[in-house]
């Protein structure tokens, strides 16, 4: 999977140009259908099908059509979970809400539409969690941590997440 995302990535960074949103759209449909096979429907009760989304851009739109591309392509109604991960942050500045909400306002939107059952982050620290976490109407039920910037969660990240039922995954992708 992580050859797969690293080929995609790749693949899309040496293409990007003046229409950034259809370019997007080529490369997840060419790497999608490339590496993903149609669930059998009689096994869909045995899997957790997840989805994570890198963010990139400015069209929240986006994560829509990324969603509505995922489940066409896997043949699923649904999907259980899916993490966005924002963009890596320049030294010196910093993540904040106001650009985290329009993203999940569209998750949201796709939580009450019944396209996605949980939502989760990706490298949020412990402030930027709370402040998403008491906004949001559909609160996050994870937060994933790279294992690049910890060798043990945060305790001030850790002791919130467990106050609210937030999972802490840790994940090793490229930043």
């Amino acid at each position: 999977v992580r050859d797969c995302i690293q080929k995609t990535l790749t693949e899309w960074s040496s293409k990007i140009g003046q229409d950034l949103n259809q370019e997007i759209l080529e490369v997840l449909e060419c790497a999608v259908a490339q590496a993903i096979e149609k669930i059998n429907p009689e096994e869909r009760d045995e899997l957790k099908v997840s989805a994570k989304l890198f963010v990139i851009g400015s069209n929240s739109s986006s994560i829509r059509d990324a969603v509505d591309l995922a489940c066409r392509a896997l043949g699923v109604a649904q999907l259980d979970s899916v993490i966005i991960a924002p963009p890596p942050v320049e030294d010196g500045t910093s993540l904040s809400l106001e650009y985290l909400q329009p993203y999940w306002q569209e998750l949201e939107n796709l939580v009450q539409n019944k396209k996605i059952v949980a939502i989760g982050t990706s490298d949020l620290d412990k402030t930027l969690l709370e402040q998403l976490y008491l906004w949001a109407q559909v609160k996050p039920s994870s937060n994933q941590v790279n294992l690049a910037s910890c060798c043990v969660m945060p305790p001030d990240l850790t002791a919130f997440a467990k106050e609210f039922d937030i999972q802490l995954l840790t994940h090793n992708d490229p930043k």
